[in-house]
């Protein structure tokens, strides 16, 4: 059975170029489970929105991140907001 085109993609981990089938290149983001492991063990430091204070997430999450915890993330729904 005919799997469909293949598309060479460049692993965000270590850099090597990789085949995957074109219906799967937009899931794919690593050559293999190793460098999807270790990929998801590099933490990044950020700085908290509420309470200032650095802390650390995955590199997968850092576009989602905005509190070091719950707490803030509860008191930025009671903060007010700005209406523009």
């Amino acid at each position: 059975m005919a799997q469909g085109k293949r598309v060479t993609l460049v692993c965000e981990h270590c850099g090597k170029s990789y085949e995957r089938y074109a219906w799967q290149a937009d899931r794919s983001k690593y050559c293999c489970k190793t460098c999807k492991g270790m990929a998801r063990r590099k933490r990044v430091t950020l700085i908290c929105e509420i309470c200032g204070q650095p802390y650390e997430v995955i590199a997968s999450r850092v576009e989602r991140s905005k509190y070091c915890s719950m707490a803030c993330a509860g008191e930025s729904r009671r903060a007010p907001q700005c209406e523009s």
